[in-house]
């Protein structure tokens, strides 16, 4: 493998290897950069609202959780014409990319990554696991 100088070349050359495979246990998934995953789901009973949170990762191998022509402020579960649970999908505001439900992330990282960024990296992948913990993860 060549080596590059910044994370995005990495990331980039990863993709173009890896774009013409993605068929996982026999399902077809998609793959892209920047693909925003959920981490963390937080419940406001005073709102009566369920706010989603996302973290963009570097390479996904994923299917489409929330489409990004959704309005991700007027989401709501409802029951017939009830409206039981407002949804907002946070951190997706430019709405350039469907947020995924992931099967493979990878992080990369440079050799030179410093401590701080590799425990943040640590931290986004046991979070986003506590919510899709089949995920498979890759430094």
């Amino acid at each position: 493998m060549e080596l590059f100088e910044k994370e995005t070349e990495n990331r980039d050359y990863l993709f173009d290897k890896l774009k013409n495979n993605t068929e996982i246990a026999g399902q077809k998934c998609l793959i892209g950069t920047e693909i925003p995953v959920p981490y963390k789901h937080i419940y406001i009973p005073v709102r009566n609202s369920l706010e989603i949170w996302c973290f963009k990762q570097d390479l996904c191998v994923y299917q489409k959780l929330f489409d990004k022509s959704i309005d991700s402020k007027k989401l709501a579960i409802s029951s017939e014409d009830e409206s039981i649970l407002k949804v907002t999908i946070e951190k997706n505001a430019k709405k350039e990319k469907d947020v995924g439900m992931p099967f493979v992330i990878i992080e990369t990282k440079m050799s030179n990554a410093q401590t701080d960024s590799l425990l943040a990296a640590s931290e986004k992948i046991r979070m986003t696991k506590s919510i899709f913990p089949y995920c498979k993860t890759f430094f």
